[in-house]
């Protein structure tokens, strides 16, 4: 180590230190296991499920440790061959390591890395290992950990019980967030923001009116926290389900689930109203329309055959019977009033004589 990087270690606080630690913690192993250098060239890296870090979080971790050093090892698995290895967790610190390798190349230091090594004949299996060192972290989006969850079950074939152990979640939870994951792909994206309609707004703040009409347009505003986001996916399960038997009626009943999800979410992600208001506002609204589909449809008022007002005479020739004679006498002078005026002459109007 030069004079400079042992000037600058003794110089660093306890409060950069904390700070380069938590910055590389991006899953350090939670058991001990034999560390050793380990050459970045014989390294794979296999897709992490949490995807690849940005550019800059990559250079900002280097530059960390140039200065502080390597402060957790990296996990990797051996290999088929011999030398080889995989790397299981660490990948940002992985990408770090060698970014210094490749602005600083021929400094020695960064041609390998500190590593702990995992034997592939224990049945180690690297997405179960990644995708668990990931869950522990604190800044996983909802996104990100019901992407994770989804990768254990279905990739890894574990069973909740098995998630909640190995994350340290409840079974509950994690079944939740499953749940959230086997929802459709437009609904599990109110996890991460939600589309919506807003006003345009003028010079001085007033809606834009155009064409006599407010004038809209688009934007996504933050998505819904976990818990809201687990009573949105309840509401359109509970829906959709409904919506099937209905279907299975041959009523000529319209699909609501996704509308009236979709509209909802709108609606409450453009308040920012969540929590027990909106959790009472799914259950209203879900009470609403299973309700007035239960209701009887409104009773039609009986269609007259005719009928007679001081200023018109309604008859509907296709539907009327023949009148009693009480009916034809009441008839007569309005009959005889509207064909005078008509133009007609003298009308001869008799009721027939019943048989």
């Amino acid at each position: 180590m030069t004079t400079s990087n042992i000037d600058d270690t003794r110089e660093m606080n306890m409060k950069e230190m904390t700070a380069a630690a938590l910055a590389e913690a991006d899953g350090a192993p939670a058991e001990a296991m034999p560390e050793q250098m380990v050459s970045l060239a014989n390294i794979k890296v296999a897709p992490n499920p949490r995807g690849t870090p940005s550019a800059k979080d990559v250079a900002d971790l280097a530059e960390s440790i140039r200065r502080h050093g390597l402060l957790h090892a990296v996990v990797v698995q051996t290999g088929a061959g011999k030398g080889e290895f995989s790397l299981i967790a660490g990948q940002r610190r992985f990408l770090a390591v060698r970014l210094l390798a490749e602005k600083y190349p021929t400094d020695a230091r960064w041609k390998t890395i500190r590593a702990s090594v995992q034997d592939h004949h224990k049945g180690a299996r690297v997405k179960v290992v990644q995708a668990v060192e990931n869950l522990k972290r604190q800044d996983l989006t909802l996104a990100e950990t019901v992407t994770l969850m989804m990768v254990l079950r279905d990739d890894e074939q574990m069973t909740d019980e098995q998630i909640a152990n190995d994350v340290g979640y409840s079974k509950g939870t994690v079944q939740k967030y499953l749940r959230i994951g086997d929802a459709p792909l437009w609904l599990r994206g109110y996890a991460s923001s939600v589309e919506v309609s807003v006003p345009v707004l003028d010079d001085e703040g007033e809606p834009k009116i155009v064409n006599g009409a407010k004038e809209f347009a688009t934007k996504r505003v933050p998505g819904f926290a976990f818990s809201d986001l687990v009573e949105l996916v309840a509401f359109y399960r509970d829906l959709d389900k409904w919506d099937h038997e209905q279907q299975k009626k041959n009523t000529g009943h319209r699909a609501k689930a996704e509308p009236e999800t979709t509209r909802i979410a709108k609606k409450f992600a453009t308040s920012g109203t969540t929590g027990d208001r909106l959790k009472a506002g799914l259950k209203a609204k879900l009470a609403e329309i299973k309700g007035a589909a239960a209701a009887p449809p409104p009773e039609r008022a009986e269609k007259k055959a005719y009928e007679i007002t001081t200023e018109r005479i309604s008859i509907d020739l296709k539907s009327v019977k023949p009148l009693t004679v009480e009916e034809q006498l009441m008839f007569k002078p309005m009959l005889a009033e509207a064909l005078h005026r008509l133009g007609y002459g003298n009308v001869s109007l008799e009721p027939k004589t019943p048989k």
